[in-house]
C-alpha cells in the first residue's frame, strides 16, 4: 500500500475562505446536493463533539495543494453520538445550475485542534488527498449528481494503514482479533465483510430474494445498527465456497479443520472422530460429556459458555427467508458453515451448530441457501503436533473398576456421572467409595482417561463403563428380561407392577426386529415401528427412544413376556397410587389437547422422577424416571441439556387427531406430571407394566 506524502500539516486559511458574494448570488437557485457521510476507517473514528466540515469546489483541483484552494461552499456539523457512529446526511441547497465542475472534500477534525493536520480524516470523494495533490488521480466530478455517498476512510499522515498487533482486517477494513487454537489461528469474531478478498462484491439480499440465490449472498438481519459488530453478517454457503471473503492469508475452514480444532479443545471426546462420509443428514451433538461447545461459546449473557480458548463464539442466528434463533431467543444459536458439501446431497453443505443450553457441538448438514455465520482460519506455524495416549481398557468386578497401565501415562482421571472424583497413578478404583449407600441397586456411568507429559502427549480419549452398586435392601429385588436378554428391575406400586427402567430392546416379544433409524429417516417413519439409540454406551441408564408405532402396532409387543406398554388410564392409576388419592385427575383424554403439568402442589412429578443427573426427583423415587430426552430428527432436551425431560408413551391415541398419541412428560424444573398428546413420529421412552 502506498505511503502518503503530506503537503499539509498546518492551518489552511484559504481552505476555510468561502465567498459570501457567491452564496448570496445563489439564494434563488434550485440545484442541490446531498452528501451521505459515513466513517469507515479501521482505526480512526470520530466521537461525539467532533466537527465535520464538508467543502465544495468548482475549479480544477488536481495537482494543487489544499492550501492553495478556495472553496465554493462549506458546511460545518458538530457530530452527536449517533452521527459519529452511523453517519449523517449533509445537504447543500441553491447551487448554480451552470457549474462547470463540482468536487467534494470531507474533513473530520479528530484531534479537535481546528486545523487540518496529520491524523484527521480528510478525503476527496472517492480518492485520497495525496493522490490528488501529486496529480496521480482526480476527484470524481459530481456536478450532475444530486446525492453522493462519502465514506471517510483515509487520514492524513498515517501512510499505509496500520493493523494493530494481534488483529487482521478484511477487504472492507473491518478489524478482527485472532487467537491460536491448536493447529490453526482463528479470527474470533463472526465475519462481516461484503466483499471477497479480490474486491468482488458479495450481494446483500433478504427475504425470498436471499433464499432463492444460487450464488454468493449475505444478509444483515439485525434490528440494531451495532449488532453486526457483535454477531457479524449471515452468508449462504456459496459465499463460503465460491470465493474467499476472509482477511488476507486466511480461509474458511473445512469440516476436517474444524474437527481438528475440536479435537484440540476436547481431546477426550470419543465421538468427534467421524468421517465425512458418515455425517448425519441432520444435527448430531458431540463432545457433550467434555463440554466441547461450552468451551467454545462466549460467556453469559451472550451464550452461556466459558470461552476457554478465546474463540468467543456468539449466537449470530440463522436466516432462511427470515431471521430465527438469534441472540435474544431462548434457543440462541450459532450456525457456522464449513467449505464441505454433503457427500450424498448436492443441495446441502456441512456446518456446525452451537446452541444455548447445550454442552455439545452439533455436526450435520443444511441447505446451502441458508444464511449462517462464517469464521476464518490460517495454519498456526507455532503448533507442534503431539502423540495421543491410548485410552485405558476398563474391566469391572463388583463396584471396582480396573485397567492396565498405559505407556506414557502419569495419571488417570475418573469421573462418575460426569463429575471428576479421583485423579492418581493407581490402576483401579472402588466406585462405591465415592457414592453413598442407597436402599436399591443403582447403576452409574463411569469414565476414565489418562494424562502424561503435556509437552509430548495429548490426553487420551475417555473410556466408559457402567458400574452397579448393590443397594442395602437389594436382596429381594425382582427382574424381568426382554427378548434381547436385557434385565429390568420391577417394582409394585399400588395395584400395578412396573419396570423401573426404560425399555432398550431391539425386538418385539415374537422376535420380529424393530427397525433402527436416525435423523430424517426416523422422523419420516409415519406408519411403522422404529427405535433410535442416541445415548450410546449410556443406553442401560436411559434406554432407547421409540416412535409410537412401536407400542401402537396391533399384535406387536416390545415388552418382556407378561408385560405390556401402558395406556393413558394405566398411567392415571399409577399417579393416583403415588399420591394416595383415588380421585386425582378425573378428566378425559380429550381434555388434554396440549401438555399440562398436574399435581405440582403434591409434587407428583418429583415422586416419579429420579434424583440422578439433577433431574429433580425424590431420592427414594420408586418409578425412577430418567431424563432420556426426546427425538425428532435429532436428540433434544436430554440429560445434558439446560431443560431435561422424560417423555413416556402411552398406547392411547388422541381422539381428535389420529397423528397424535398421549404421553407423560416429566421436566427437571417442574414438580408436576405432564399429560397431553404428541406426534406419533416422535421418539420417546417406553415403560412397561405387568399384564
Amino acid at each position: 500500500m502506498k505511503t502518503y506524502r503530506l503537503f499539509l500539516i498546518a492551518a489552511l486559511p484559504a481552505l476555510f475562505a468561502v465567498s459570501c458574494n457567491r452564496e448570496q448570488e445563489q439564494e434563488n437557485a434550485d440545484k442541490f446536493l446531498d452528501v451521505n457521510v459515513s466513517f469507515s476507517h479501521v482505526r480512526v473514528k470520530p466521537t461525539e463533539g467532533t466537527v465535520l466540515t464538508l467543502f465544495l469546489f468548482t475549479d480544477d483541483v488536481t495537482g494543487k495543494p489544499l492550501s492553495s484552494l478556495s472553496s465554493y461552499r462549506k458546511k460545518e456539523v458538530t457530530l452527536n453520538a449517533e452521527e459519529a457512529k452511523i453517519g449523517l446526511r449533509v445537504s447543500f441547497e441553491k447551487l448554480e445550475d451552470n457549474l462547470a465542475h463540482l468536487y467534494v472534500l470531507g474533513w473530520a477534525d479528530v484531534d479537535a485542534d481546528k486545523v487540518v493536520s496529520a491524523g484527521d480524516l480528510v478525503q476527496w470523494y472517492n480518492v485520497s488527498v495525496p493522490d490528488v495533490e501529486e496529480g496521480n488521480a482526480a476527484p470524481t466530478d459530481v456536478v450532475k449528481e444530486y446525492a453522493v455517498n462519502l465514506k471517510m476512510s483515509m487520514t492524513l499522515g498515517s501512510g499505509a494503514i496500520e493493523i494493530p498487533e494481534g488483529m487482521v482486517a478484511d477487504y472492507d477494513m473491518n478489524l478482527y482479533p485472532t487467537a491460536a487454537v491448536g493447529p490453526y489461528i482463528w479470527i474470533t469474531e463472526n465475519l462481516r465483510t461484503t466483499h471477497f478478498q479480490d474486491g468482488t462484491e458479495i450481494p446483500i439480499r433478504e427475504g425470498s430474494a436471499f433464499a432463492s440465490m444460487e450464488g454468493p449472498a449475505c444478509v444483515n438481519p439485525y434490528a440494531q445498527a451495532d449488532d453486526v459488530d457483535k454477531y457479524g453478517l449471515l452468508y449462504n454457503w456459496f459465499a463460503a465456497k465460491s470465493g474467499n471473503p476472509c482477511p488476507e492469508g486466511y480461509r474458511i475452514p473445512s469440516d476436517e479443520e474444524v474437527r481438528k480444532t475440536e479435537r484440540f479443545i476436547s481431546p477426550r471426546s470419543g465421538d468427534i472422530e467421524q468421517s465425512l462420509d458418515g455425517i448425519s443428514y441432520t444435527n448430531v451433538w458431540r463432545g457433550v460429556a467434555e463440554g466441547l461447545a461450552t468451551k467454545m461459546k462466549a460467556a453469559a449473557p451472550l451464550f452461556d459458555g466459558t470461552d476457554d480458548f478465546g474463540l468467543h463464539m456468539v449466537p449470530g442466528g440463522v436466516y432462511a427467508t427470515s431471521f430465527t434463533k438469534d441472540a435474544n431467543a431462548d434457543n440462541a444459536t450459532l450456525v457456522m458453515w464449513t467449505t464441505d458439501e454433503a457427500p450424498d446431497n448436492a443441495a446441502r453443505a456441512v456446518r456446525r451448530l452451537l446452541q444455548k443450553g447445550y454442552a455439545g457441538a452439533g455436526r450435520g448438514t443444511d441447505a446451502k441457501t441458508k444464511g449462517q455465520s462464517l469464521r476464518c482460519i490460517k495454519d498456526n506455524p507455532d503448533y507442534v503436533a503431539k502423540e495421543s495416549l491410548q485410552a485405558p481398557v476398563l474391566s469391572v468386578e463388583g463396584s471396582v473398576v480396573s485397567w492396565q497401565a498405559v505407556s506414557g501415562a502419569t495419571a488417570y482421571v475418573v469421573s462418575i456421572e460426569g463429575e471428576e472424583v479421583w485423579r492418581g497413578s493407581a490402576t483401579s478404583i472402588d466406585i462405591a467409595t465415592y457414592r453413598d449407600a442407597q436402599a436399591d441397586d443403582k447403576t452409574y456411568p463411569v469414565s476414565v482417561y489418562c494424562t502424561g507429559d503435556a509437552s509430548r502427549y495429548n490426553d487420551s480419549l475417555s473410556s466408559m463403563v457402567n458400574v452397579t452398586i448393590a443397594g442395602t435392601g437389594g436382596s429381594d429385588k425382582a427382574y424381568v428380561k426382554d427378548y434381547d436378554g436385557n434385565s429390568y428391575e420391577v417394582v409394585v406400586i399400588g395395584t400395578q407392577t412396573w419396570m423401573r427402567e426404560n425399555l432398550r430392546t431391539t425386538h418385539f416379544q415374537d422376535g420380529t426386529p424393530i427397525p433402527q433409524l436416525e435423523g430424517a429417516a426416523f422422523a419420516a417413519m409415519k406408519s411403522g415401528p422404529a427405535y433410535v439409540n442416541p445415548h450410546g454406551e449410556l443406553a442401560p441408564v436411559f434406554g432407547y427412544l421409540y416412535n409410537w408405532y412401536t407400542i401402537g402396532t396391533e399384535g406387536k409387543n416390545p415388552c418382556p413376556a407378561g408385560y405390556h406398554a401402558p395406556s393413558d388410564e394405566e398411567y392415571v392409576t399409577l399417579e393416583r397410587a403415588l399420591l394416595g388419592d383415588p380421585a386425582f385427575d378425573q378428566k378425559t383424554v380429550a381434555d388434554y389437547n396440549v401438555n399440562a403439568f398436574r399435581g405440582a402442589a403434591e409434587k407428583l412429578g418429583c415422586k416419579m422422577k429420579s434424583s440422578s443427573y439433577a433431574f429433580g426427583g425424590d431420592d427414594d423415587s420408586v418409578f425412577n424416571a430418567m431424563p432420556a430426552g426426546t427425538y425428532g430428527s435429532s436428540l433434544g432436551k436430554d440429560y445434558s441439556a439446560s431443560t431435561m425431560i422424560s417423555c413416556l408413551w402411552t398406547t392411547t391415541t388422541f381422539p381428535t387427531n389420529e397423528d397424535k398419541a398421549m404421553r407423560r412428560m416429566l421436566q427437571h424444573n417442574q414438580d408436576g406430571s405432564g399429560r397431553g398428546p404428541n406426534t406419533k413420529v416422535s421418539g420417546h421412552s417406553v415403560r412397561c407394566v405387568k399384564d
